[in-house]
């Protein structure tokens, strides 16, 4: 039983790592959708001059991709990440948060275990 408990945390562990990691990443992917620049009284998306801003299109990609991603990439994902510290530290308290949050809380005294997670939102 330990050894699957040890198992568990050290893959969770690494999952929040890889979340943690390519956060920044993929909110910028999808922020680059709603990046347009006017050339000759038009707006074009700047990755990708060929195509016109709030076409269609354009709007139904933003619409049904990026925004969709932006809230759960940016919003849902790191809340349900804190809510699970959170409720790991009220069950064994923060000496004890384990390996599945060390990455997120090291260097932080126990009373601010939650701020890379105002860094996170900013």
């Amino acid at each position: 039983f330990s050894k699957v408990t040890n198992l568990k945390d050290k893959l969770l562990g690494s999952v929040i790592i890889i979340v943690y990691l390519t956060y920044p990443n993929v909110l910028k992917a999808m922020l680059r959708l709603y990046s347009c620049t006017e050339l000759d009284g038009e707006d074009y998306l700047v990755e990708d001059l060929n195509i016109k801003c709030w076409t269609e299109n354009h709007t139904a990609w933003m619409v049904g991709l990026a925004l969709p991603s932006l809230i759960l990439w940016g919003i849902i994902t790191p809340t349900i990440i804190l809510i699970a510290m959170i409720k790991r530290k009220s069950e064994v308290g923060f000496a004890h948060i384990g390996v599945r949050f060390a990455y997120l809380i090291n260097g932080f005294q126990s009373k601010y275990y939650y701020w890379e997670f105002v860094i996170l939102y900013r």
